[in-house]
């Protein structure tokens, strides 16, 4: 893995912007989609290597699914979108309550996709109005097992050498429904710099190097 210099307070801040964007639109998009207002309770984003994230999933609650979105373009990152078990049963029996229990494999799996679809296109398309870049996502995959696998798989999806993960834990309900899940984005030493690049070089960077 190629070295990568710290990122300054500036750039962090931008990336957690793009984040409480993200959240912001996620809530915007759920709700033209379930007709019910959702509320976000969010930690801040944090930014670690792959090692470092390996250590720090092992010891949380195992997820039981994931949704993954490959972007391609000037910017090449993976998302991962992963739900404890609890998260999917309540999003199935919300987006699909009179399908039959014989289906219930097939609908957890179309409704993982579908909410995946709707949050990570929603920070797609921020980090690509915020850098003013065209960016294509593929998917979603669904995917399933303990976070670190599904993290390497959506790399190799993606054909990332996981060397970053972007990461934020995201609480969100409405008046019927809870949902917990954890939002990947994850980047090569690479794709790290040429976000990095790409921030400096926006509209929301000033002549000072600070962002506005």
């Amino acid at each position: 893995m190629n070295t990568l210099p710290p990122l300054t307070p500036d750039e962090r801040s931008l990336l957690e912007d793009i984040a409480e964007t993200g959240v912001h639109d996620s809530l915007v998009a759920l709700k033209k989609i379930t007709r019910t207002e959702w509320t976000a309770f969010s930690h801040n984003l944090s930014i670690f290597t792959a090692s470092e994230l390996s250590g720090r999933f092992s010891m949380q609650e195992k997820p039981y699914l994931g949704g993954n979105l490959n972007v391609q373009g000037p910017l090449n990152m993976a998302l991962l979108i992963s739900y404890p078990k609890e998260s999917v049963m309540n999003l199935v029996h919300f987006m699909a309550p009179k399908e039959a229990a014989s289906q219930q494999s097939e609908l957890e799996h179309f409704t993982v996709a579908e909410a995946s679809n709707i949050l990570a296109n929603t920070f797609i398309s921020v980090i690509a109005n915020t850098l003013k870049v065209k960016i294509l996502a593929k998917g979603p995959n669904v995917l399933q097992g303990p976070n670190v696998v599904m993290l390497s798989m959506a790399a190799s999806n993606a054909g990332l050498d996981p060397d970053y993960i972007l990461t934020s834990s995201l609480k969100l309900e409405s008046d019927q429904i809870n949902m917990n899940c954890n939002l990947a984005i994850i980047l090569s030493s690479t794709g790290l710099r040429e976000l990095v690049t790409a921030m400096r070089n926006s509209a929301a960077w000033s002549e000072k190097g600070h962002f506005v």
